[in-house]
């Protein structure tokens, strides 16, 4: 017995699994509408973050994390002489000092006296300006300066670009050092650049 299914129950059932269907991929469609909006905004959220970290990065820090040991003071005083324009011979001492605490902070200094001689004052300038480097806490913060003493047979008056000076720096190295019970860093002996 073969019975005939009617026409309008075939076209029905069609209908309905045809409505079933486009329901199923409705739902599904706005699902993914709604991750891929969600992923835009995501990946806006990351390109802003990304941005921020990029710009934090580049500002300067009040503090370094790490003590920058004497040899690299040295390699550092001698790129600033020569971005300078200073002689090797003109610097006359790096002295690196121990650190020293500030009261009951988590930072420390750590000063390194230099003295450098016969030298003009565009030159010293130029050699504080590259000293300081503030993203690793360095900074030029003492200088005094002296006139050269008159030599034989020259005159008092030498016009403002030959005049020669004598300067003493302190370059200072704020280190964030939080207190513990560690023993402090003990002071480094000074460093001779010329007898």
């Amino acid at each position: 017995m073969n019975r005939a299914i009617p026409a309008w129950l075939t076209i029905t059932v069609l209908i309905v699994a045809v409505f079933l269907v486009l329901v199923f991929s409705a739902g599904r469609w706005s699902r993914a509408s709604r991750a891929s909006q969600n992923a835009l905004q995501d990946l806006r959220d990351v390109r802003q973050l990304t941005d921020e970290i990029k710009r934090i990065g580049d500002q300067p820090r009040i503090a370094s994390l790490d003590i920058e040991p004497p040899d690299r003071i040295t390699r550092r005083v001698q790129a600033a002489a020569a971005e300078a324009d200073i002689a090797d011979d003109s610097i006359l001492r790096v002295d690196p000092q121990s650190v020293i605490r500030i009261g009951q902070t988590r930072y420390q200094i750590r000063p390194t006296l230099i003295v450098i001689d016969d030298v003009s004052l565009s030159e010293i300038t130029h050699f504080a300006k590259a000293l300081a480097d503030e993203k690793n806490g360095m900074t030029v913060r003492d200088l005094t300066i002296t006139s050269r003493a008159p030599v034989r047979g020259r005159t008092q008056a030498v016009n403002a670009a030959g005049e020669r000076w004598d300067a003493r720096l302190t370059l200072t190295q704020m280190i964030y050092s939080p207190i513990s019970d560690s023993p402090s860093v003990q002071r480094t002996d000074s460093i001779a650049l010329r007898p």
